[in-house]
């Protein structure tokens, strides 16, 4: 059974929101970043990044399409955009947290992770300047990964894993697996894990201990890149079957890889010179290089299908929005859109 909790929906529609928010990407200095961790409230927001998609059928959408999460509207939902920031469309509706999406290589379908129970919801009673004043609730759970169409809200529970989050999931480029993290273990451990997409036959693939999150497929589908905390985070890849691991260690510390759509690089988030920035190295961590440098965190680096963009969240002008930049670090420019990137593909 899924382990219930509540969320005030009705009087304060920012605060369940700005909650998520803070657990996603909490306050970004290792002093509280790391207690943080120790209480699960982490949350993947790491979405892995994904290699070049295939073109996805939707008469009402064309060109290229970002999927983002965003909290405008007082919890985390699906968006998708133009990368530009024009023709935005909300994915998923409901008072729960749904974030992290990416399609399946088809396009037909996306999977997120979400805490959304069927809708239930119950009505407290509060005092409110001296008013008895009747509150719905939402009911909401741990946060597990469904499964929709690209063109409509309705989606289903792939993961049931009790009192455990499920997050960073990413599709396989044959469409035959997703990739996931979740803290089923006890001890606040985190795995990757893969499953079927109907969430059949999953598999355990690693044993790392700590915390281990945000997979992102190689685009052969041979291997998997993911972030691996112990006293800090640092770049692994695996082999897709779990036989093999090896340290990037010549990356440093890193935090939510994306691998190219080229195969040759691997963009990811890091905090080693105070501000998170993203970076780029060699898949095998060779030759990190900073592409972002400015006061401000940026985080969730997801590669345009060309490979010669790439998209990050950054707060640079205050909250998070979507920015664009070169793959070499240049030509940044803000999509005017708040909120995470979690993945880009070519919709026709």
């Amino acid at each position: 059974m899924t382990t219930a909790q509540t969320k005030e929906i009705a009087l304060h529609p920012t605060c369940g929101g700005w909650q998520n928010q803070e657990m996603r990407h909490p306050s970004l200095n290792k002093r509280t970043f790391l207690p943080r961790i120790a209480l699960l409230v982490l949350l993947a927001v790491g979405c892995g990044g994904n290699a070049a998609r295939p073109a996805v059928s939707d008469a009402h959408l064309s060109g290229e399409r970002i999927i983002f999460m965003s909290d405008r509207d007082g919890d985390f939902e699906v968006f998708s955009m133009n990368p530009d920031g024009s023709r935005s469309r909300r994915h998923t509706s409901n008072s729960a947290y749904d974030g992290e999406a990416t399609w399946s290589p088809d396009g037909s379908r996306m999977v997120f992770s979400s805490d959304y129970l069927e809708g239930g919801t119950q009505t407290t009673k509060q005092i409110i300047d001296g008013v008895d004043v009747f509150i719905d609730i939402e009911v909401v759970g741990d946060r597990e990964l469904r499964v929709s169409n690209t063109d409509d809200h309705d989606s289903t529970a792939v993961t049931d894993n009790s009192a455990a989050t499920d997050g960073g999931a990413d599709w396989s480029p044959d469409g035959s697996l997703i990739a996931f993290h979740s803290d089923l273990e006890e001890g606040g451990v985190s795995e990757i894990y893969s499953m079927k997409p109907d969430g059949t036959e999953a598999t355990k693939l690693t044993s790392l201990g700590g915390m281990n999150r945000d997979p992102s497929w190689s685009p052969d589908g041979e291997n998997i890149v993911f972030a691996h905390f112990a006293s800090d985070w640092m770049l692994y890849a695996i082999t897709a079957d779990g036989t093999e691991s090896t340290m990037l260690d010549k990356a440093g510390g890193g935090w939510q890889p994306a691998w190219s759509p080229a195969g040759d690089q691997i963009a990811f988030a890091s905090q080693r010179d105070g501000y998170w920035n993203i970076y780029l190295a060699q898949v095998d961590g060779k030759d990190p290089v900073r592409l972002t440098n400015n006061q401000g965190d940026n985080l969730e680096p997801e590669w345009s299908p060309a490979g010669d963009l790439i998209a990050f969240g950054s707060n640079r002008n205050g909250s998070f929005e979507v920015f664009i930049m070169d793959s070499d670090g240049g030509n940044i420019f803000s999509t005017g859109q708040s909120g995470f990137p979690s993945d880009w593909v070519y919709v026709r």
